[in-house]
């Protein structure tokens, strides 16, 4: 989906696209997203199949939760977010973006669903404190 400013909507505290099918993809947040949370499967009716490039980038978030009606997770959907200490990803997800989960300095540990098959480039790097990492058998590219 190409994105444009003009086809970015604000719904709820997110900023989103839809495209053709009617599906919404996440490119933004509000700074008002903080703590724990949990992404939303839907947005004003849209099914929320992406979280795109640096959506959550620089978030005050210490944990979220991925739903799995989430498809993809964009490079840099997460980059510096500093103080995110836990990531839970759902079934869904098939693909994490190079540097997804970037310089997230607290992030403790991950376990990557068997639906992911794809987990790009630096997609944990400079996470200082990532002591577990549990891959699953639908891994086929990292």
């Amino acid at each position: 989906m190409d994105i444009t400013t003009k086809s970015v909507r604000e719904s709820e505290g997110y900023e989103y696209a839809v495209d053709d099918k009617g599906n919404a993809t996440i490119v933004g947040c509000s700074p008002v997203l903080i703590g724990n949370h949990t992404v939303p499967s839907v947005i004003e009716g849209h099914p929320v199949k992406k979280i795109g490039k640096g959506a959550f980038s620089s978030a005050s978030l210490t944990g979220v939760v991925i739903p799995s009606s989430i498809e993809e997770i964009g490079g840099g959907a997460f980059y510096w977010c500093a103080n995110l200490a836990s990531v839970r990803i759902g079934e869904g997800v098939s693909k994490i973006g190079d540097s997804a989960f970037a310089v997230c300095p607290k992030l403790v540990s991950v376990t990557i669903p068997s639906s992911v098959t794809e987990i790009g480039d630096l997609a944990f790097h400079k996470c200082t404190s990532l002591t577990s990492i549990a891959f699953n058998d639908g891994l086929k590219k990292i």
